[in-house]
């Protein structure tokens, strides 16, 4: 019972952090704009609903674990890889903003490449060691991720 409380605990700090980007994500256009709008109370309730469905059914799937401790590990390394590569990505965003900038050559481009670079160094490292079913999670979500950026990288901001 403790390790799918752990479980089910890890998945829902992701709804927090990730209802948040799919938030900003909509309110700047990259993905749908109901997703990037706030309710009555100044909550992104249609980013939370999504990413709480979302949650949900990949607790769900955790029924077809063979144990609950092989879960609990896949499910906590899993949000690890995504939250390192959400770092990673963040940097390099930083390092594409500042680019032409000389002023910020160091604090805007310089060290966020070099921590990107380090933190994916990090990560591919650490899914080389994984369990054949996490690297075939990564693979996915690295090409799905890919796929995603490629349609929507270059979607205009909305105002505001």
């Amino acid at each position: 019972m403790t390790v799918l409380t752990s479980s089910l605990s890890a998945l829902w700090t992701t709804v927090l952090y990730l209802s948040r980007s799919v938030y900003a994500m909509g309110r700047d256009g990259v993905l749908p704009a109901p997703l990037g709008r706030l309710d009555a109370r100044s909550e992104p309730f249609w980013a939370l609903a999504g990413v709480a469905l979302l949650a949900t059914l990949c607790e769900l799937v955790t029924g077809f674990s063979p144990s609950a401790n092989a879960q609990l590990t896949l499910v906590l390394n899993g949000s690890s890889l995504f939250l390192g590569l959400l770092f990673a990505f963040s940097a390099l965003a930083c390092v594409r903003r500042f680019l032409n900038d000389r002023s910020a050559a160091l604090a805007g481009v310089a060290l966020p490449l070099a921590g990107a670079a380090l933190l994916l160094g990090v990560l591919g490292l650490a899914v080389a060691t994984e369990s054949p079913l996490l690297r075939w999670y990564a693979g996915a979500g690295l090409v799905a991720g890919l796929i995603f950026a490629s349609w929507r990288g270059g979607a205009p901001a909305s105002a505001g």
